[in-house]
């Protein structure tokens, strides 16, 4: 509001040319502070939001002073809750859900629209109503294109006039690849669903002021190198340079050389150069696109002279300020060369002069990013096969799939038409595609489609196999669909051999196309909190004190009594914040008054040291090269450490360099049972206060821990940093469902029954967005490991998290995973104090939910997931007939469309001499793997008992199948030891390949 805004003296007015005024907008050079000359353009977008905003209470002078001042503060730190409406603008396009099911035909687009609608049919009723019930939301319908280019061409506003005030436009977005934004000179970058919610709700996000590397571009690109040439070669040199974290300012008459696509094309791969966002400041060439995609000619004037106005247009055709950045690097447009990347990451250059010999290096180097380790009497072997009546082959290097996708790429004009082209040629030349190889066209949005048509290019790439067959990301995010079976069934038992080639230059994005324009576990100064007074002693059974707690009982409030287990941890951790700035009293009795008003919620930065523990897990780095082998665990390890040997080096180096962080080396076992087993505190003791424990990380199954009775759940990158540096988290207050449990599992029923059927409940009932909280005497009845199996699914039902309130089984784990006993007791006499254990001994007091579901565990029978999603349950008696209906479905999660006449069909093959056989459902790959199921003693001895009964009646897993067992962590070895079970499981081919 302007008029509290320490700020509203610079509040100007913006004439039209013509006159009158666009509206008011804070000016920056009113602020007369020489210090702002030489800023990034980029930081100069954080300084005007900063004084946008200041009430110097959310954001306070003393931050814009310290955007102000970034030359020397760089790189360090330094809505309204009753309405469910966004208070920023909300886009929300739908382009991860198409998929290629049918190529090669006119009719491909279409077909796999129909069936993207079938598949998705209550996903886009429910995005529809959404779209009508709320203000401030657009939702973009399926078939319209991908995300970033929409945004591109038509979402961003560049410039915002909001009731006549004029700021820069910005966006986060539920995607990595969010940043393409960032080429038409909009700040913007990929977020977690949590701090995106937030944003979306009007909550201010807090992030470290970020080192700026200045990127100077000289001279003009020769003919024949494309801008797939120019990104590779600048994703290179950042990788080279190091820039995760920072941002990266592209400057010099090189820009103005740049067509807006080409820059949108480097902004698009910040995320594979680490960057958090690669940007080009506003000049005559966005002005240009903008009118080219349609703004107004009254817009975009609009957007100059406030630009202008402002100091943050570029005009190549005045002398230049010199800019001070972070770092810099420069490159000469003029000796940029074709390349490609791969085979196997898109940020591994290869000069197109070097591929041949690249590639054969490659299959003799040993396995990794650049090998294949193929023995050199096999790499000319050749595949043959009947592909429709037609001869066939297969050999290393041939491509399988080819696909013009990805939004990096299909956003390109210069880039698909010089595709088009070479399909003209080859078509002149009377050279056509191989119809074995699955090709595919899926543009970024409608305009390419426009422009590939009018120009009579389409044709050819139709000639080629290359027929439209959606708007979406497609192959890029694995959407590819299934192969020919001809060629499918030949291809698999020959696997090894066979080099898969999607599309050499992609780049994978993830995320679900959202865009919104745009703390837990630091204990208060007790002597500013206005709660000091329930700040008590916890005394020890033996005399002394445990330490300081702030107990919600000395409250008296009544509305507490009733609470969910999971909203005392935020009522206490809100009390133990407050100090009427970042969390206040108001803050405070909005959860006590959680009953009415739920589902509402209204550091030092001179330090680089985290302010709260950091523990990082290096889990996700492990690869199966070496399966069926006493040696395997040792052998992938070694490759493991090949490969990121830098980056261990790294982290290695940041374990001793910060304070407050500590990383567990790779070999140890997967995050959440790490954190189940050693990490989980339950409770701290920081100085002398005690309060509950809780955590978020960068995964989305960080949700196993509140089976542990800990407060935990997955956020995105940004949204860790900010909490790992002291900042208050913002999240909408959420409702909580009640999950009650009664009677006991039977015989045989184990944890993955359970949670399938778990599962299968909650995504029926809907939890998105909500906390869901186990109760009732059959909790009881739970090992720590079953709560832990279904607090890990949270992601899978939707929840924030599914909590287990802390009670004697927990106490018991604790023990046994070796915590003390002091600690335990401290543990217990904290929780108890502050009424946030549950003891099912005494009567439980009754808790209020949003909603409730029950469950007899009795009822519970042995199923199984599938065929193709982790929640798609099917009870074991009827899984052989699910199978089969599956065969004869259409093509979705469901369905394979495969006909009557061949389903019995059966594939033969030689495997190391020994006749072998594949037909529909032959299982390729059998893992014991995922945090999941090997995290839980009863499931994993049972797979053990399993495999020793097999041992007994002589049966044997077929050798072609790639057996695997890479348990959670050491413990699971050593129980699987101890029982003399490991020795059954590896005669099945079940070795230990490692701990990930």
């Amino acid at each position: 509001m302007a008029s509290i805004n320490p700020f509203k003296d610079i509040l100007l007015s913006l004439p039209k040319p013509d006159g009158g005024e666009f509206g008011k907008y804070f000016s920056l050079p009113a602020l007369k502070d020489s210090r702002i000359d030489k800023l990034p353009y980029s930081i100069w977008i954080l300084l005007e939001s900063a004084i946008r905003n200041c009430d110097n209470f959310q954001v306070t002078k003393s931050d814009v002073e310290k955007i102000i001042d970034w030359q020397s503060t760089s790189p360090k730190l330094d809505g309204d809750s009753n309405k469910i409406n966004p208070l920023v603008p909300v886009d929300l396009v739908i382009d991860h859900s198409v998929q290629v099911d049918l190529a090669r035909s006119e009719n491909a687009e279409q077909t796999n629209m129909e069936l993207e609608l079938q598949r998705n049919n209550e996903r886009f009723a429910f995005l529809k109503w959404g779209a009508n019930a709320f203000h401030n939301m657009l939702v973009v319908p399926p078939g319209s294109g991908i995300v970033h280019q929409v945004n591109l061409e038509y979402l961003g506003r560049v410039v915002f006039n909001n009731a006549g005030i004029l700021y820069p436009d910005s966006v986060v977005g539920t995607d990595s690849h969010t940043t393409m934004i960032d080429g038409l000179g909009v700040a913007g970058w990929g977020v977690g669903g949590i701090e995106a919610e937030a944003t979306m709700l009007g909550q201010p996000m807090s992030m470290v002021l970020p080192g700026v590397v200045g990127f100077k571009l000289s001279g003009k690109l020769c003919n024949g190198v494309t801008a797939t040439d120019l990104v590779l070669t600048v994703t290179q040199m950042l990788r080279k340079h190091g820039v995760v974290g920072k941002f990266v300012e592209f400057y010099g008459e090189g820009v103005g050389e740049l067509s807006l696509a080409d820059r949108a094309t480097i902004a698009n791969m910040s995320p594979e150069y680490g960057a958090t966002m690669g940007f080009f400041p506003v000049d005559h060439v966005t002005l240009q696109y903008l009118k080219l995609t349609g703004r107004s000619h009254e817009t975009v004037t609009m957007i100059e002279a406030y630009l202008r106005a402002n100091k943050m247009f570029v005009d190549y055709n005045e002398p230049q300020v010199e800019t001070v950045y972070s770092s810099y690097l420069e490159l000469d447009l003029s000796i940029v060369e074709p390349c490609f990347s791969g085979p196997k990451r898109p940020h591994d250059r290869v000069p197109l002069k070097e591929m041949k010999a690249d590639w054969h290096s490659c299959l003799d180097s040993k396995v990794g990013f650049k090998g294949f380790a193929v023995q050199k009497e096999s790499q000319d072997k050749v595949v043959k096969f009947d592909f429709h009546g037609q001869p066939a082959e297969l050999k290393h290097g041939s491509v399988v799939i080819a696909a013009i996708t990805s939004c990096t790429n299909t956003s390109n004009p210069s880039v698909m038409l010089g595709a088009a082209l070479v399909a003209k040629k080859a078509c002149e030349l009377g050279l056509e595609v191989k119809p074995w190889i699955k090709t595919s066209l899926a543009p970024v949005s409608g305009v390419v489609t426009k422009y590939l048509l009018r120009s009579g290019l389409q044709q050819y790439l139709n000639q080629q196999g290359f027929d439209i067959v959606g708007y979406g990301c497609t192959t890029c995010i694995g959407n590819s669909g299934d192969l020919d079976e001809n060629s499918r069934d030949l291809t698999l038992p020959h696997s090894p051999l066979i080099r898969l080639c999607p599309q050499p230059t992609s780049s994978t994005a993830t995320g679900s196309g959202s865009l919104w324009r745009c703390s837990i576990g630091l204990p208060a100064m007790a002597s500013i909190n206005p709660f000091k007074d329930i700040l008590l002693s916890l005394p020890k059974p033996d005399g002394g004190e445990f330490g300081k707690y702030f107990s919600l009982l000395a409250l008296k409030d009544s509305r507490i009594d009733k609470l969910p287990y999971s909203i005392w941890i935020l009522l206490e951790s809100a009390i133990r914040n407050c100090d009427n700035f970042q969390v206040t009293k108001s803050d405070v009795e909005k959860i006590i008054d959680w009953q009415s008003t739920s589902p509402k919620l209204d550091g030092d930065s001179n330090k680089i040291n985290p302010l709260v523990p950091v523990d990082l897990v290096i889990d996700h780095s492990v690869q199966v090269d070496l399966a069926r082998s006493e040696n395997a665990e040792q052998t992938n390890m070694e490759l493991e450490l090949q490969r990121n040997n830098e980056r261990f080096a790294f982290l290695k180096w940041g374990a001793n360099a910060f304070h407050n962080t500590l990383v567990v080396p790779p070999g140890s076992g997967i995050v959440h049972q790490v954190n189940l087993e050693y990490l989980g505190r339950v409770v701290f003791n920081n100085a002398g206060i005690l309060y509950p424990d809780s955590v978020v990380g960068t995964d989305s199954h960080t949700t196993m821990i509140d089976g542990l009775g800990v407060a935990g759940w997955g956020v995105g990158g940004i949204e860790a940093e900010a909490t790992m540096l002291g900042q208050p988290m913002s999240m909408v207050l959420p409702g909580v469902v009640g999950f009650k449990l009664s009677g006991k599992l039977c015989n045989g029923v184990t944890a993955t029954d359970l949670v399938l059927t778990v599962t299968q409940m909650l995504r029926k009932h809907g939890v998105v967005g909500k906390f869901v909280e186990f109760y009732g005497e059959g909790v009881g009845e739970l090992s720590l490991a079953d709560r832990a199996t279904i607090a890990n699914m949270s992601p899978e039902y939707g929840a924030t998290m599914g909590f287990f309130p802390v009670d004697h089984v927990t106490l018991q784990y604790l023990k046994l995973t070796g915590r003390s006993h002091e600690t335990v007791t401290m543990i217990e006499a904290y929780l108890r104090a502050n009424k946030m254990f549950v003891d099912y001994n005494e009567p439980q007091v009754e808790t209020v939910y949003s909603s409730y579901l029950e469950l007899d565990l009795s009822i519970v029978e042995p199923c199984f997931l599938g065929p193709k999603r982790p929640h798609d349950r099917v009870p074991l008696k009827e899984m052989k007939a699910d199978w089969h209906s599956c065969l004869d479905s259409k093509v979705g999660f469901k369905g394979f469309a495969v006909q009557k006449e061949s389903h019995d069909k059966v594939v033969k093959f030689d495997f190391h001499g020994q006749p072998a056989e594949l037909k529909h459902g032959s299982v390729v790959i059998a893992a014991i793997t995922s945090c999941t199921n090997t995290s839980n003693p009863s499931v994993m001895l049972g797979a053990a008992l399993v495999a020793k009964k097999a041992c007994e009646l002589g049966l044997e897993v077929k050798p072609w199948i790639k057996t695997s067992l890479a348990p959670v962590s050491g413990v699971v070895t050593k129980y699987l030891l101890r029982s003399g079970l490991q020795q059954y499981l590896n005669q099945q081919g079940f070795d230990i390949v490692g701990y990930g």
